[in-house]
């Protein structure tokens, strides 16, 4: 076994002869060993040069020990009438030997004399066997020379590294901080001063609403423990830095208190008083992060779980939450043509064409590119931070002219203001979106925001001279210029042409909308989950989760994004057939369950109330109405009068 190996001794010393060299190790007379006749060594420490020195000049001689076999390999060459200094055992000696001489000159600079013994030595095949005695002189006769001609090289020397003692030079790239602090505090007591402004528990930064859901928490916990202990000071002490969390018993009766009494959301339309079991589940949460951002004790991992256990008992055991989940809606392509054709119908009232205009292009954006309102229009707890998409923050290119087309426009946006992003400068959301094709240009949300953005004044080149004229284009991708003025200005203004469309402004307009056409389930997210579902598994999922500005852990993408009615025709997969999902997704659009009959879908026969109310039916019949008269003052009969020919 391993453990049972002797260890191997040294062998014994053996005598050599002048020319032969040990190569065994220990005490022996070698190469490396000591020996006694070699003189002793300096007291001084040699330096790394010196013994790299050393080191070099010794492998000329260590190459000695092949010279038997040189010789050997000469006279065996000499006989066949071969030149000795062509033996490739020769050259080989030959070659070390002069990267050994070459390698001394480098590294000992100030040696003068030995670089001249090195450079005069007999070729390898001569070389003498040497003992460790003249060895050692020789390096202590090289260190020595070396020493002696220092005086002579001292522009050679390698500076020495500083001390740490010795005080670090001013720099360049150097911090004056002791200078800083000096500015900053002139005095030690007003650095001692100053030490009470940290004295403090700093809470986590919140989104506003996060806030608002944490500021109520606050105001139901002092009410109900101000009632329970008959105290309001008791009650606050509970919320105080470090305050231990109350007894659990009277966390649970607080949060029955909270959720029961509460009535629920009119869409829900639930007989149950209390809130829903997703609400109620919030709040638990809320009441932990309230009480861990202000520096009280949170409560425990066990009394977490208790807390929620108890929420699952209000709901499936006693009843008093209610279950239920508001239907989710997504907008097609064809309610989305619907949407705008009713933005342009005359009898749907706006205040001013400009605000119809403004709401084409929110229903556009939100369309094609899937973000929220607040992320493109500002808040309400923003209105004086700025907090919106401005003109600075969308790039407006022409990429390229097709005759019979035009020109195509792509817009590059930059999404600073998502959710749970905001505060941040460097983190956001790059997209772009251009032009779409002939047949589908009446939904480019790029020409909207055009027109808009034409009307205020807002680029420095004449936009319709441009797209009269192309060939004044100077070349292509060309990308037009803001003026100055405009910089960091709203994207999208209110009637007069200053004030920043809010979000109630937005979502008011494309409620309007929504109600003129049926949509029952509608809400700005619809445009959203449409854009989450036609994109899902066309497009990688790391790519449409930073779209949506999700965090690439997030499962949203699979869940609360998704419609209850998925994509999946199953009788086509059983049994291989086309498969055809277009009725599955009508069944959970906005279009579906418009009207009181449940169905929206088109008859066989058209009634004259259906065509008066759909929108783009009657837009195309007052056109064709105006082009019928026309052609009755050229023919003096209605075309519905004239005959084929």
């Amino acid at each position: 076994m391993r453990g049972n190996k002797r260890r191997r001794e040294a062998p014994p010393p053996q005598n050599h002869s002048e020319g032969e060299i040990n190569h065994g190790h220990g005490n022996t007379d070698g190469d490396y060993g000591p020996s006694p006749d070699a003189s002793p060594r300096p007291r001084k420490k040699p330096s790394l040069a010196t013994k790299l020195t050393a080191m070099a000049k010794s492998i000329p001689a260590r190459l000695g020990r092949k010279s038997a076999s040189a010789e050997s390999a000469t006279s065996v060459a000499t006989e066949e009438g071969v030149s000795a200094d062509t033996t490739p055992k020769v050259k080989g000696i030959r070659k070390v030997a002069s990267v050994a001489r070459s390698l001394a000159q480098k590294l000992s600079p100030r040696a003068g004399p030995s670089q001249a013994t090195i450079s005069t030595m007999p070729p390898p095949a001569q070389v003498p066997a040497r003992s460790n005695a003249s060895l050692a002189s020789s390096a202590s006769a090289s260190s020595n020379s070396a020493s002696a001609s220092s005086k002579t090289t001292d522009h050679l020397a390698v500076p020495k590294k500083s001390s740490r003692s010795e005080p670090r030079k001013k720099g360049v790239g150097q911090r004056d901080f002791l200078g800083q602090l000096d500015k900053l505090y002139p005095s030690r007591e007003a650095m001692q001063q100053a030490t009470a402004l940290f004295d403090r528990i700093f809470s986590r930064p919140l989104r506003p609403a996060r806030k608002r859901a944490h500021d109520n928490a606050r105001r139901l916990w002092i009410l109900f423990f101000t009632k329970l202990y008959e105290s309001e000071e008791k009650a606050e002490a509970t919320m105080a830095p470090n305050a231990p969390f109350p007894p659990l018993p009277e966390v649970l009766q607080f949060i029955n208190a909270v959720v029961t009494t509460a009535s629920a959301h009119p869409s829900f339309q639930s007989s149950k008083p209390g809130w829903s079991l997703r609400k109620a589940y919030d709040f638990v949460g809320i009441i932990s992060a309230m009480r861990r951002n202000i520096g009280a004790m949170p409560p425990s991992y066990a009394d977490t779980q208790q807390m929620r256990q108890f929420i699952r008992h209000l709901a499936y055991e006693e009843k008093v939450l209610h279950t239920n989940r508001l239907p989710k809606r997504h907008v097609r392509e064809e309610d989305y043509v619907k949407f705008l054709a009713t933005a342009l119908d005359p009898s749907m009232k706006f205040s001013s064409n400009w605000t119809r205009m403004n709401t084409m292009a929110i229903g556009g954006i939100l369309y094609e590119q899937g973000q929220r309102i607040g992320s493109l229009v500002v808040t309400q707890d923003a209105k004086e931070k700025n907090e919106y998409v401005s003109v600075s923050d969308v790039e407006f290119w022409i990429t390229e002219y097709r005759k019979g087309y035009g020109l195509e426009l792509v817009t590059v946006w930059t999404w600073n203001w998502l959710k749970a992003r905001r505060g941040d400068d460097g983190d956001f959301v790059q997209t772009s979106c251009r032009s779409p094709g002939l047949d589908k240009l009446h939904m480019d949300s790029n020409l909207m925001l055009m027109a808009s953005l034409t009307a205020r004044n807002v680029f420095e080149e004449d936009i319709i001279d441009l797209f009269e004229h192309p060939n004044k284009i100077p070349h292509m991708p060309y990308r037009l210029k803001i003026k100055k003025e405009f910089e960091g200005k709203p994207l999208l203004v209110a009637e007069d042409l200053e004030t920043p469309v809010t979000y109630n402004m937005a979502q008011k307009w494309l409620t309007r909308i929504a109600r003129y056409l049926g949509w029952k389930w509608f809400t700005s997210r619809s445009f959203r989950y449409g854009f989450a579902g036609s994109l899902l598994g066309k497009i990688d999922e790391g790519h449409l989760k930073y779209l949506l500005g999700h965090a690439y852990t997030s499962n949203q993408l699979y869940t609360s994004y998704q419609v209850h009615q998925r994509p999946i025709d199953i009788t086509a997969v059983r049994f291989g057939e086309i498969s055809k999902t277009r009725f599955g997704s009508f069944r959970d659009s906005v279009a579906f369950d418009s009207f009181d009959n449940g169905m929206n879908q088109p008859s066989a026969g058209l009634t004259l109330e259906q065509i008066q109310e759909d929108p783009v039916l009657r837009i195309m019949l007052e056109k064709w109405s105006k082009l019928d008269v026309t052609v009755g003052k050229e023919f003096g009969v209605g075309s519905m009068c004239l005959e084929d020919k």
